[in-house]
């Protein structure tokens, strides 16, 4: 008979004594308990059934769980002795780790000396690569699931969310776990097919947390920006693996441990000449800060962090100057016509044509999802708001409709300065974006997500009686290039881009009115800066260019996809490495303070002639 502590969560389990509890999770208790026959001291965790009017399949994961660990012998993987069924609750009987979990080594903000973190990532690894090989995913890596060995040996644990590969496909049970927010990879996420690199994902950013102290969640920054003592080299390798397409990653667990061994060993000193001063080194050594200050700006303009800003800046955002140009900019004289719709909003005629559409090879400014360039057909003509959606026109479709955004039902998203961090809020929406102070009617509406932006032109063709659509990332571009190929439609001059944007250097980091730069040679504000626009595709890699080179005929993206393509950039472009390229493109999954929208409708009136290819004489060296 079991003399140790019961309760009525803790039933007797025959063979064992009860010694204590240890803790409680999503799926049940984990009490420390001793083998009678063997004299040894064991973990067993019991089912939760608290609350549960059906316990099937919370019962089917926890058999599932016992099933998969019962296949598994490795040192570094947590060994299940037994399993079983007392008073209606499953139970498993497994390895007592009497160091705890990983979490307990763990500071928030203190990172982890690299000589401490390295093997027990690559210890972590070979478990997860031992169970690939078996067939198995995990689905779940955390601190709290690699319990510590005599304080250094780590442990795989808890495989309530694990899975054969051959049954990993989408999660679609609406009450199965998904994982932990910042490990669980973006597809297992939204419940997309996952494989051995979702596994990947949740091993960087474990890495990642060790480092920096900080755990991976909203716009990931380069390590080294938060723990100098990092080599820069390091911030290639985890922002590879941490990618939120998959194929973006390292083929396998061990390819992406390799990098990282590789990326964290001691650089050599540069060797110096007798006699020879050490000051050259050392202005070669500030010339590398002070460019890759302007790096680690531009990856935050397309995911990454913000570059060092004042003391003044560091608690916010500063109040905006007075503009260089006193009021907006009247519409310019445009090749084509325009008019104002019902709503007061001026629509530019655009014609058919065709242009080459990504980045011009010899851009080095470009990434690799601008890629390959390929021809590109507007089939017929099309009209494009001279301006984006503005804060006065989106009320009034809010006034008349009721609609409520996204954002004020799960939240907006900002990034917060002061602490560093991703921040959600509800209160983060289109009426109070995350500013000082709340936008003013002639601002680009943001918070805004793709639903929110289709709603709106459902809306707005009911006013007008014309049908209006987000544009496609093709007809967007051509619209932003209008009839050029220079990385900005006023040319490759980056001196030139504060007359036509507002970006980083000029914005005092804050939205700006729309309309206050110089409109593109079409009549079109703002394409180069100040709010990103949703476009209406999926992002995701471009085609390869037909083998005969004929064009493709007003192409949309993927069908599917869970983050929307984004275009134009916005005021937190930095000046020499701008987003705000015609070519440039990115992609949101949630609302975000910097991204709106602008719209465009089916032809109407005159044909206007179709404008021709831009001539490759004008493209960046």
């Amino acid at each position: 008979m079991n003399s140790g502590p019961s309760s009525p969560s803790t039933p007797p389990v025959p063979g064992y004594e009860i010694v204590r509890p240890l803790g409680r999770g999503a799926m049940g208790q984990v009490v420390l308990a001793r083998q009678l026959r063997l004299g040894r001291p064991v973990a067993i965790k019991f089912l939760s059934m608290e609350g549960d009017t059906d316990p099937g399949p919370g019962a089917a994961r926890f058999r599932r769980e016992a099933e998969l660990m019962a296949r598994i012998s490795h040192p570094n993987i947590l060994a299940i002795y037994d399993s079983g069924e007392v008073d209606g609750r499953p139970y498993l009987v497994m390895e007592y780790v009497e160091g705890g979990d990983l979490r307990r080594l763990m500071r928030p903000g203190r990172p982890m000396p690299s000589s401490q973190v390295l093997p027990i990532l690559a210890a972590v690894a070979e478990a997860l690569t031992h169970l690939h090989r078996v067939g198995i995913l995990h689905r779940d890596l955390k601190p709290e699931n690699i319990l510590m060995h005599d304080g250094d040996n780590p442990k795989v644990a808890d495989f309530g969310l694990a899975v054969l590969r051959a049954g990993a496909g989408s999660i679609t049970e609406t009450r199965e776990g998904i994982g932990t927010l910042g490990y669980v990879s973006p597809e297992q996420r939204y419940r997309l097919r996952v494989d051995e690199r979702a596994d990947q994902y949740s091993l960087a950013a474990l890495a990642y947390e060790l480092l920096t102290g900080e755990c991976p969640v909203g716009i990931i920054r380069p390590p080294s920006g938060l723990n100098h003592r990092l080599p820069r080299g390091v911030d290639a390798v985890l922002l590879r693996a941490l990618q939120e397409d998959p194929d973006d990653r390292y083929p396998t667990i061990p390819d992406f441990i390799g990098a990282m061994q590789s990326s964290l060993r001691p650089a050599a000193p540069l060797p110096v000449a007798p006699g020879r001063s050490r000051l050259p080194v050392a202005v070669a050594a500030a010339a590398v800060v002070l460019c890759g200050a302007g790096l680690i700006g531009f990856l935050w303009s397309s995911g990454g962090p913000p570059p060092a800003i004042g003391a003044d800046r560091q608690a916010g955002w500063t109040t905006p100057g007075p503009d260089e140009r006193p009021g907006p900019v009247a519409p310019a004289p445009s090749p084509f016509r325009s008019r104002l719709n019902a709503v007061g909003m001026r629509m530019v005629e655009l014609p058919s044509g065709t242009f080459l559409m990504g980045a011009s090879p010899g851009d080095q400014m470009a990434l690799d999802d601008e890629r390959p360039r390929r021809t590109v057909r507007i089939a017929r003509p099309f009209w494009m708001a001279a301006h984006e959606v503005t804060v006065a026109q989106f009320r009034s479709f809010v006034d008349a409709t009721g609609h409520v955004t996204v954002a004020e039902t799960e939240g907006g998203n900002v990034w917060d300065s002061g602490r560093g961090e991703m921040r959600r809020d509800v209160g983060l929406n289109w009426r109070s974006p995350g500013y000082p102070s709340p936008p003013g009617d002639d601002h680009p509406v943001v918070q805004v997500a793709r639903e929110d932006a289709e709603a709106f032109c459902r809306w707005l063709s009911a006013q007008d009686g014309r049908r209006y659509l987000l544009p496609t990332e093709a007809e967007w571009e051509y619209a932003c290039r209008a009839g050029t190929a220079t990385r900005w439609s006023m040319g490759d001059d980056p001196a030139r881009l504060g007359d036509y944007s507002w970006y980083r250097a000029n914005s005092a980091w804050a939205l700006r009115p729309v309309g206050h730069r110089l409109p593109n040679p079409w009549g079109l504000f703002d394409m180069h800066g100040n709010a990103w626009e949703l476009c209406s595709d999926w992002y995701g890699p471009y085609p390869q260019p037909r083998a005969d080179d004929t064009p493709e005929v007003d192409p949309t993206g993927p069908q599917t996809g869970y983050r929307w393509v984004i275009r134009g950039g916005s005021w937190d472009s930095l000046e020499s490495e701008s987003q705000g390229r015609s070519s440039a493109r990115s992609h949101k999954v949630f609302p975000y303070f910097t991204v709106g929208f602008r719209v465009c409708h089916d032809g109407q009136g005159d044909a206007v002639p179709p404008v021709a290819l831009a001539p490759e004489a004008a493209e960046v060296p």
